[in-house]
């Protein structure tokens, strides 16, 4: 294969270009970095990737044998290749395409790394296949495609720092002595440049410790890892970078697997593109505009929405955890659990409000989706990836259940000025999501409720590893609009409704101002014949006071005398 001029050095990620001209086509000889490795140097590293503007089923290979036999070859879109040999000269590198054959002319990006004997190696150590456990995280959907990715990767292992040989590698006595840890990365976009940039900062180990944010940590301690894979969330519209770092505790030195991006598309539920999504966060956007503005002031009918809300997230779940997971019972589900158990419940308290106009059982209606709201914004925290919370599925449901069930007593504590609170922080965040979800590029906000949603209606979602990062400067915007705007519609409301706060009693006391403000006349419509000379209800003039009769009538004579 023909070389490339190029000289690379260690530790830097680098360009290469893979073009058909090449003899023979699409293949490349690379040379090791110039001055070899150090001294000190145990296994040489290198890790190949291709940018996300290339096809999903472009594949690179990696080879240290130019016929890229099968036993020292490894493929993928991200992948790496580990060679023992650290005074090997040349690596090869091939480009694939499983629809079209070999590309024209793509740029891939390589990393040289050198190790040292007390550095552990990743993917194990098989001197018999050197990619028989090759270095890198192989991704495939796990529980659900489009919403959860498993990515796997090989147990490492580690040299023998006194003896310094090859063949000292151990695989089954050291596991005790090494820790797994995931570092995830949100990109700001799928550009080539934001890639460029956040793979800069994963490649490595010691950067991806400094730039990633740890999720889940594995092994260590003595105690040897429980599995070979974590199982972590993806979002459409929203890049992640994810590696392993493995560590050994007994000499304190990391090693990093090769970085792999995720980009899910979703398959389940509504395409982000689809009409069905559309019309779904429309509608959300102008409930939330109503919610903020005028919730309070038509009570009755906020009873209805919150009830409907409340009933679907309690029977939504259910449903789809009882069904299959195919297209057809995923909207079964919804009809079911949304449209029956939702509506069951927002017209029961929609009736109960208009006949007992109870206002504490108004307001546990209202707070209901309110407190599940919270609870949401809880778990989207770091405290929701608490080992313990992700362990067993009853102990994350009693975890949400006391959240929310303190968020609503803490709500009824305030009772009417909670239920302005409740429906404005509720109104406004429905409106950001129906209009972030509408956005170009992907936004966190939604994810503030799916995340936990999903956690509660697929069964075994509970392990997956998630991080909530407001990345875009939509994000950002959104978040501080949400916060000046939910004291302007807390205040709106108030002034709306200053003459009667408590909704059970509204409608009495209007009536009541309006009976008061009308006279006779205009209450009971009569206003006297047209030939009488007085009215019945007609006003009488006043008779003058006493002191004025006085005046005006001066000495009073004194009385006759009659003749007897």
């Amino acid at each position: 294969p023909q070389a490339l001029a190029a000289e690379y050095h260690w530790n830097q990620l680098e360009p290469v270009s893979i073009s058909s001209a090449t003899s023979p086509p699409g293949v490349v000889a690379l040379a090791t970095p110039s001055g070899g490795a150090p001294s000190d140097t145990a296994f040489l590293q290198l890790q190949a990737h291709l940018p996300p503007d290339q096809p999903s089923d472009s594949r690179i290979s990696l080879s240290t044998r130019p016929d890229f036999h099968p036993l020292y070859t490894s493929s993928g879109h991200q992948t790496g290749l580990i060679s023992l040999n650290v005074s090997i000269a040349y690596w090869y590198i091939r480009a694939d395409n499983a629809s079209s054959g070999p590309p024209s002319n793509i740029t891939a990006w390589i990393l040289f790394i050198a190790k040292a004997w007390d550095e552990p190696l990743p993917g194990g150590c098989d001197l018999t296949s050197p990619v028989a456990n090759p270095p890198g995280l192989v991704s495939k959907p796990a529980i659900l495609s489009g919403i959860a990715w498993q990515l796997g990767y090989a147990l490492a292992g580690s040299f023998d720092t006194v003896k310094r040989s090859r063949e000292s590698c151990n695989l089954s006595l050291q596991r005790g002595n090494l820790r797994y840890r995931l570092y995830a990365m949100a990109l700001n976009s799928g550009k080539l440049t934001d890639w460029l940039a956040g793979l800069k900062r994963m490649a490595t180990a010691q950067q991806a410790t400094v730039y990633g944010q740890q999720l889940a940590m594995d092994g260590g301690n003595g105690k040897r890892p429980t599995g070979s894979k974590f199982d972590v969330g993806a979002r459409p519209g929203m890049p992640v970078l994810y590696t392993v770092v493995v560590e050994r505790t007994d000499t304190g030195q990391f090693s990093a697997y090769v970085p792999v991006t995720l980009d899910a598309c979703q398959s389940h539920g509504f395409p982000p593109e689809s009409i069905e999504w559309r019309v779904a966060t429309f509608a959300a956007a102008l409930l939330g505009l109503y919610f903020c503005t005028m919730g309070f002031r038509f009570f009755a009918f906020s009873v209805l929405i919150a009830g409907f809300a409340a009933g679907s997230l309690f029977t939504l779940p259910g449903t789809l955890r009882a069904l299959s997971l195919s297209s057809e019972s995923t909207w079964l589900a919804y009809l079911l659990g949304a449209g029956v158990g939702g509506l069951a419940l927002g017209l029961i308290g929609w009736a109960l409000w208009l006949r007992c106009k109870s206002t504490v059982l108004g307001l546990l209606f209202v707070h209901l989706p309110c407190s599940y709201l919270l609870a949401c914004a809880a778990f989207a925290t770091p405290l929701g990836q608490l080992w313990w919370l992700m362990r067993e599925e009853y102990i994350m449901f009693l975890s949400v259940a006391v959240v929310a069930m303190l968020c609503l007593l803490l709500l009824l504590l305030f009772s009417n000025a909670g239920a302005i609170f409740a429906m404005s922080l509720l109104g406004i965040f429905t409106l950001a999501v129906g209009i972030a979800a509408n956005l170009l590029e992907g936004s966190a906000f939604p994810y503030i409720f799916l995340d936990l949603f999903r956690r509660t209606a697929y069964k075994d979602y509970n392990r997956v590893h998630m991080f909530m990062s407001l990345r875009h400067t939509v994000d950002w915007a959104l978040l501080l609009a949400c916060l000046a705007a939910l004291p302007l519609c807390c205040l709106l409301q108030y002034c709306w409704n200053r003459r009667c706060l408590d909704p059970a009693t509204r409608g009495r006391q209007a009536q009541r101002r309006m009976t008061a403000g009308n006279s006779d006349a205009d209450t009971f419509g009569y206003t006297g014949l047209a030939n009488e000379r007085t009215p019945l209800l007609a006003q009488a003039s006043a008779p003058p006071p006493l002191s004025a009769l006085g005046a005006s009538s001066g000495r009073r004579s004194p009385p006759p005398v009659y003749a007897t």
